[in-house]
């Protein structure tokens, strides 16, 4: 499914429906131009956003430029591989994983895909993200990462200034209440994306 949401943002949605993903997980080209920018890619292999992607360029002919995951589980960065082999190099950003200080964590959250296999990050070359980076798309539009663990321990928000838009990633769903492997820092993000 390909759904224009403004002049700036078209979701795309992988193919990757199950009780942890509900419809499948929300996928976005941002940017106006012929170069956009990628949030999160869906599951790997043909449970990513390949075919509402290749729909897609195929009546408007884009670069993707960058993918930014807003967190390591499956469903967020496993389509990676397929899509740099369909759209080529594309630049790949996420924010480090990082150990939870207070309260208490789930270590192997989130390794099982919804068939119960395995599933460890793929060995990519990452940028990293860090808390409050911009990530310019074209002139003017940009986004902003917001550090927000609780979900998973390396989870980052994007703020989208131009059109007034936070894509949470996982933090807040549209259909069920999330998961969380650290609800102490949860909470605090939730706070954090709230003001």
């Amino acid at each position: 499914m390909i759904q224009r949401l403004s002049k700036n943002v078209v979701k795309l949605l992988a193919n990757n429906a199950s009780p942890m993903t509900n419809t499948g997980t929300n996928c976005y080209l941002i940017g106006s131009g012929s170069d956009r920018i990628l949030i999160d890619t869906g599951s790997p292999n043909e449970n990513s956003c390949v075919d509402a992607l290749t729909k897609f360029i195929s009546s408007n002919p884009v670069k993707i430029s960058k993918i930014i995951c807003t967190h390591w589980h499956p469903d967020h960065t496993g389509g990676v591989s397929c899509l740099t082999d369909m759209i080529g190099n594309s630049d790949l950003y996420k924010h480090p994983r990082i150990d939870y200080t207070v309260g208490r964590a789930y270590p192997n959250a989130g390794e099982k895909l919804p068939s119960g296999a395995s599933y460890k990050l793929e060995d990519l070359e990452w940028n990293n993200l860090s808390d409050n980076d911009v990530i310019n798309i074209e002139p003017g539009l940009g986004l902003e990462i917001l550090f927000t663990p609780g979900h998973a321990d390396d989870h980052v928000c994007l703020w989208l200034e131009a059109d007034n838009v936070l894509f949470a990633g996982d933090n807040i769903l549209g259909g069920s209440t999330t998961v969380f492997d650290n609800y102490f820092e949860y909470m605090k993000s939730l706070i954090r994306i709230g003001s």
